[in-house]
C-alpha cells in the first residue's frame, strides 16, 4: 500500500501576463528612492544587513505607502486566490491579506 502523506503542491506562474518589465522597472525605481530617504532603514541595514539595504527594519508595509508596491500586492493577491482555490481551503480568499512588504 502507498499513501501520499504531506503532498506539496507548488504554485508557479508569471506574476503578470503583460507589462512585467515596466512593473519591475517601477519597483526598482521606487526601491532606490526609498533607499535614499529611509534613514531608519539605512541605519538598521548598517547593523543587520551590511553591504546592502532593506526596509525590513523600518518600512515593512511598502504596499500601504507606495502605489507601485500596492500594484505588486494586487498582482500577488490574484495568485494567492488561485492557489487557495486549488487547495480547496476553507477560507475566504479576501480574508487573506499581505501584512508585510519590505
Amino acid at each position: 500500500m502507498i499513501k501520499n502523506l504531506f503532498p506539496s503542491p507548488i504554485y508557479y506562474a508569471p506574476l503578470v501576463a503583460k507589462g512585467f518589465k515596466q512593473l519591475n522597472h517601477e519597483l526598482l525605481d521606487e526601491s532606490l528612492k526609498f533607499r535614499k530617504i529611509d534613514d531608519a532603514g539605512i541605519k538598521w541595514s548598517e547593523y543587520n544587513y551590511r553591504g546592502g539595504y532593506t526596509s525590513y527594519g523600518s518600512i515593512a508595509h511598502l504596499h500601504q505607502v507606495s502605489t507601485t508596491f500596492e500594484e505588486l500586492r494586487k498582482e500577488i493577491d490574484k495568485h494567492v486566490r488561485k492557489y487557495i482555490k486549488y487547495l480547496e481551503m476553507d477560507v475566504n480568499p479576501k480574508q487573506i491579506q499581505m501584512c508585510s512588504c519590505w
